[in-house]
């Protein structure tokens, strides 16, 4: 109950700074291929097969997810299709609902459930309170988990239970330089974060750095490469 009212008391106070911020327009979509190496390095595909369905591939893990995002408004969205595991040769379905919902100049509540993405026996959740500061600088409070067999214990997290955040999702571009970063701050006081630096080649192909440490604390030194087109 304190971390609830505290977290209440933070979202409120940020509400007051921000209540004159403008409200940037939600960037355009465009179809990307993404590419990754390192430790825990994978590959994205983003394809756009018309104004509301997405084709989507993502391997990682040893494991590959294949299926199709289909958007009913700019506000809620559904996923659906099939996890191969290339070490145990085996296949499960998956399927998720992601939301952002306007209300107020510069607020939305946004969130997913996913089911089945990491594991037949696997589901993650989040839902929070996003508050645009200015231009490209957001931060999200509220709460996230995941249950089933399949998922990971973290020794931060002994007993699964779900966890209260706050999230930060700032981006600055410079030039032919971007930097984005992911900071998060779970309320019982664990510190974890994802950077990445960009540098546009052209206006399609960018060379990216990543830093990530959003799930342990050790942190994963990563470069690659994203194309959109």
């Amino acid at each position: 109950m304190k971390k609830l009212t505290l977290i209440g008391l933070f979202i409120t106070a940020l509400l007051l700074m921000v209540s004159a911020a403008a409200l940037a327009e939600e960037p355009a979509p465009q179809s990307s291929v993404t590419g990754i190496f390192g430790v825990d390095g994978y590959g994205d595909l983003d394809l756009h097969l018309g104004e509301k369905t997405n084709l989507e591939a993502h391997y990682q893990y040893d494991a590959l997810t294949t299926g199709l995002k289909y958007r009913f408004s700019d506000k809620i969205a559904v996923k659906g299709g099939v996890r191969y595991d290339t070490e145990a040769e085996d296949y499960n379905g998956y399927a998720g609902l992601d939301f952002s919902i306007p209300f107020g100049t510069n607020l939305r509540l946004t969130g997913f459930y996913d089911t089945g993405y990491r594991g037949e026996d696997w589901a993650r959740y989040e839902a929070a309170v996003r508050i645009q500061m200015y231009p490209r600088i957001f931060l999200f409070a509220g709460v996230r988990g995941e249950n089933g067999d399949d998922i990971i214990i973290y020794d931060y997290n002994d007993d699964n239970q779900p966890q209260l955040f706050l999230r930060g999702d700032l981006g600055w571009q410079w030039n032919k330089w971007e930097l984005h970063l992911q900071p998060m701050l779970y309320i019982e006081g664990e510190f974890f974060h994802d950077y990445q630096l960009k540098y546009h080649v052209s206006d399609q192909t960018s060379l990216v750095l990543d830093i990530n440490s959003q799930y342990d604390k050790d942190p994963k030194y990563r470069v690659g490469f994203q194309h959109k087109f």
